[in-house]
């Protein structure tokens, strides 16, 4: 990225900044307006950056101490019941996931909650989870499908019973060649992470 474009990248986050201030209800004094624009888009490097309430209010913002208000202990519960419905403190485990399995999939997780008197919204995504794997360049792979008769059997002379059971095995044989393959190439290749593709990410209105 070159210098243009992230001078350009950061006055635009700053006039987001801006915006997203100068919308509330009660308005800042300029000087603390800049004071916090400043300190959330150059000062702070980190989106993991946890703003505690003596920084946000040395930075200028409006800060109300909950225990002041009696509101402390409801404030605890709520992050508890939103710490249960996320499941913060049960990270997804891939392996459990898989099952042993090559691939599995995870249906409408609970990302983020946006929550008010009268309405709940999540949003929710699904995704794929695959075993990424190191194919080796010399794999070595013989799958020999080749049904041999005895010489002296002749096949046309064989009662319609018998090579109708005969034509019924040699499906199942070549239907069975995917998965031979498959774990085959599995059995040869190590395991060296995993692939995770998420999809299907939407709000969904749920109360």
């Amino acid at each position: 990225m070159t210098l243009g474009n992230v001078n350009r990248s950061n006055n635009h986050i700053r006039l987001v900044a801006r915006k997203l201030l100068t919308s509330r209800k009660e308005k800042i004094e300029e000087s603390k307006l800049n004071t916090v624009i400043e300190t959330l888009t150059e000062k702070i490097y980190s989106h993991g950056h946890a703003i505690g309430r003596r920084e946000a209010k040395e930075m200028g913002l409006d800060v109300k101490y909950a225990e002041e208000e009696g509101i402390e202990g409801l404030l605890w519960k709520l992050y508890q019941a939103y710490e249960e419905f996320l499941k913060i403190e049960d990270p997804i485990d891939l392996e459990i996931e898989l099952k042993g399995k090559e691939n599995s999939a995870l249906d409408q997780v609970p990302v983020a909650v946006i929550e008010s008197v009268d309405k709940l919204h999540v949003f929710r995504l699904s995704m794929n989870i695959a075993r990424k794997r190191q194919v080796p360049p010399n794999l070595q792979m013989n799958v020999n499908l080749q049904l041999q008769m005895p010489p002296s059997v002749n096949l046309q002379s064989l009662p319609a019973q018998a090579q109708q059971i005969l034509n019924e095995m040699m499906k199942q044989i070549s239907s069975a060649v995917p998965k031979i393959v498959q774990e085959e190439i599995v059995k040869q290749s190590p395991m060296i992470g995993f692939d995770i593709r998420p999809y299907g990410a939407k709000w969904n209105e749920e109360a």
